[in-house]
């Protein structure tokens, strides 16, 4: 089971996707980047917090507000 929290695209074309998940620990967090053909270049583990919105600034760097999730969900 995943959820799309949030969605960027830089000028260069890398999409960032952020999700939740979950996993054999209970629910996590993570962003997936993948190029323009979509695919995966990276996955960046954010455990509890959970990446809602995401943008990439003019020099390509990924920045991500959210939410935490509580230890017990």
């Amino acid at each position: 089971l995943c959820s799309v929290a949030g969605v960027a695209a830089s000028r260069e074309g890398m999409v960032a996707l952020g999700i939740g998940f979950a996993s054999a620990n209970g629910n996590t967090s993570g962003i997936r980047l993948v190029d323009r053909d979509g695919k995966p270049v990276r996955f960046i583990e954010t455990g509890r917090h959970v990446p809602i919105q995401l943008v990439f600034d003019k020099n390509g760097d990924l920045w991500a507000a959210g939410w935490e999730r509580d230890p017990l969900s």
